[in-house]
């Protein structure tokens, strides 16, 4: 019996072709649109607070100064923005490091509520309980900063000598204590308003300029 070959019709299949590497996924989330506002607003209101405690001067512990309470208010503002804007991109990191900024906005707020009450009294003593009582916050969401600073600079997201800057920022609380206790409310209030425009004035100009950073 003979065999006879013939060749085939078919074709062989074509090897698949390698598929392209996925792109490897970045670390910190792109920067949202509220950055650059919130770096303005961050910047607009350590000015204004400055601005507003060298106008109350040494009258800041015995009446309530309208425009120190208004720049206080803008600066309170722009730290919510400042907040918001580290959690969208994760500025503090991305687990527990998210807890930093969502407390510190739990102390904004009735700090804020004291700020917007303390408009109707000229004096401390007149504030109702209850505006006594969030007051306390105020303080606390200065003391707060601390920790929130401290996360930027351990998660190592911000670039740059940026992922520093809001922790020396919120040294504000421990370096203004001392000078107001031992070198009295004059020199306390020019301190004041150095610090917060050397630091949070300037950080939220960098945060304005270059918010891919």
């Amino acid at each position: 019996m003979s065999i006879h070959l013939e060749p085939s019709h078919l074709q062989p299949a074509p090897a698949p072709a390698p598929s392209a590497p996925s792109a490897p996924s970045s670390p910190l989330p792109p920067p949202t649109g509220r950055t650059r506002p919130a770096g303005i607003a961050l910047a607009a209101g350590a000015v204004a607070w400055a601005v507003g405690t060298v106008i109350a001067g040494d009258q800041m512990d015995k009446t309530i100064n309208t425009w120190e309470n208004l720049g206080g208010l803008m600066f309170q503002l722009g730290l919510v923005s400042l907040m918001l804007v580290l959690l969208s991109t994760g500025a503090t990191g991305t687990r527990r490091g998210r807890a930093f900024p969502v407390v510190e906005l739990v102390l904004l707020v009735p700090a804020i509520v004291w700020t917007l009450g303390a408009f109707t009294y000229r004096h401390p003593a007149n504030e109702p309980t209850w505006l006594q009582v969030v007051d306390v916050c105020w303080p606390l969401s200065m003391l707060g900063m601390i920790f929130v600073g401290a996360a930027v600079a351990k998660a190592d997201r911000w670039t740059g000598s940026l992922r520093w800057h809001l922790l020396v920022a919120s040294l504000w609380l421990i370096v203004m204590i001392p000078i107001k206790n031992i070198a009295g409310i004059v020199p306390y209030t020019f301190a004041s308003a150095g610090w917060l425009v050397a630091t949070y004035g300037t950080l939220g100009l960098r945060l304005a300029r270059r918010p891919h950073a």
